[in-house]
């Protein structure tokens, strides 16, 4: 019963002393300092119950949520699990290589060999990519001791699958501020669909001019949000969202430009950020309203055409992010996002110049066309007006190299490159990326 020194060890191997005479058993122990170890494995975990945010007030609706859990189910999350250490620190011998694995949202813990060191190993895991409507949080990750076993690393926390706003918005002519309509609002998604009621709230007066009837800060029916996506019951494909606005009640002599009914829908090669619709009425003999539409364009934009037309994103913070995807024909797509105040990303904004081409010789720097930002320090504030351009070029390996530029009011100043800047070359189809946060220095 005497616990076994190392003069007991034979090959790895000791009897048990303690069993009686007539029953031989073979009891194996690592010795110390011996190379024989078991490999670390550390589990991962995304729960998609915990990655769909609620919808706000009463559009909250069980059916809706639980098509969107079961998207974040069936959607894979890219995690990289690299060294947690101070800068300029070395890492221990085996705990120094950066990871990528795929994580799927459904609950199921996945396991990973991270390392191959001995004694402790800090880490910590992040969220690369997402799929097209799901958010991550570039400034969280999670911290953790590779050399443990039996690790169970929750990453729920670093996704989020956010509503959707939906906003009315109506541009009357002719109506001398008499009559009134009203609209019901129908959202489906997978299997799930419902609608507003037939009540008061739906009922808007024609009064001329263009103005918002419904939306977050004007909630003529309430709070009225729904997911981007979901999926039906026992699908095994994320499917788009959609959302039907129905004007009806017009007064005799007035109509509607493109019919009484408008949808929406989320796709992934239209990744629409809100579901915003318009509705132009025209009554008294008046045709109804149009709003203008930009010239259409003749080929891919490119960003060697020289075409300086600004895009014009909402106002935000002093905070930005490039982000790319690849198309069918082998070209980038590449866009911006700009922070919001309350922390969320804004919808993405495209450069009229936004095509990296596959001719794109080696080391040459190519830029986009303008994007004009309205910064602020709080939502209250006013916007200060800052021009921008994304920048990048082709490196010898395949990947891509992007940067953001921006203008003084004289000339182009800097390249700013953010850490996480390269867009591989064996990137998937439509997927989209996104670089670390730059900060504007306007």
């Amino acid at each position: 019963g005497r616990e076994p020194s190392d003069a007991d060890y034979v090959d790895g191997t000791v009897l048990s002393y303690s069993r009686p005479a007539s029953e031989t058993t073979l009891s194996i122990r690592r010795k110390p300092n011996s190379p024989c170890r078991q490999q670390n494995r550390t589990n991962f975990v995304i729960r998609g119950g915990d990655v769909v945010a609620a919808l706000p007030g009463a559009s909250a609706d069980g059916e809706l949520l639980a098509v969107a859990r079961r998207a974040a189910a069936l959607s894979e999350f890219t995690i990289r699990v690299e060294p947690d250490l101070p800068p300029g620190t070395e890492p221990v011998p085996g705990c120094g290589r950066t990871t990528e694995f795929t994580v799927r949202g459904d609950g199921h813990p996945v396991p990973a060999v991270l390392h191959d060191a001995v004694g402790a190993c800090p880490l910590r895991a992040s969220i690369a990519a997402t799929p097209a409507a799901f958010q991550s949080f570039d400034e969280r990750s999670v911290s953790f001791d590779g050399a443990g076993l039996n690790i169970l690393v929750d990453l729920s926390h670093l996704v989020r699958l956010s509503p959707a706003r939906i906003v009315i918005i109506q541009d009357v002519r002719g109506s001398s501020n008499r009559g009134a309509v009203t609209y019901t609002i129908t959202r489906s998604c997978g299997d799930a669909s419902t609608s507003t009621p037939a009540a008061r709230q739906a009922t808007s007066p024609l009064v001329e001019g263009r103005y918002t009837v419904h939306g977050p800060h004007i909630p003529a029916f309430g709070a009225t949000a729904t997911y981007p996506v979901g999926a039906t019951s026992g699908a095994s494909s994320v499917v788009g969202c959609s959302v039907t606005v129905t004007i009806s009640g017009l007064p005799g002599g007035c109509s509607v430009a493109g019919g009484p009914a408008q949808t929406l829908t989320w796709s992934a090669t239209d990744p629409i950020e809100n579901f915003d619709f318009e509705f132009d009425i025209g009554c008294g003999g008046e045709p109804p309203p149009t709003a203008p539409t930009p010239p259409p364009q003749t080929g891919d934009p490119d960003p060697t055409t020289g075409d300086d037309t600004a895009a014009l994103v909402e106002s935000g913070t002093d905070t930005v992010r490039i982000v790319a995807r690849k198309l069918a024909n082998g070209k980038i797509e590449f866009g911006l996002q700009q922070r919001r105040h309350d922390g969320s990303w804004g919808r993405r904004v495209f450069p009229t110049a936004r095509l990296f081409p596959t001719t794109a010789a080696v080391g040459n720097w190519l830029n986009s066309s303008t994007i004009n930002l309205g910064v602020a320090e709080s939502a209250d504030s006013f916007d200060e007006e800052v021009r921008v351009r994304i920048t990048a070029r082709k490196r010898t390996d395949g990947r891509v190299e992007f940067g953001l530029q921006e203008h003084d009011g004289t000339s182009w100043g800097e390249r700013q490159a953010p850490t996480r800047r390269y867009f591989p070359a064996d990137a998937r189809l439509d997927r989209w990326l996104h670089s670390s946060v730059i900060a504007l220095a306007s």
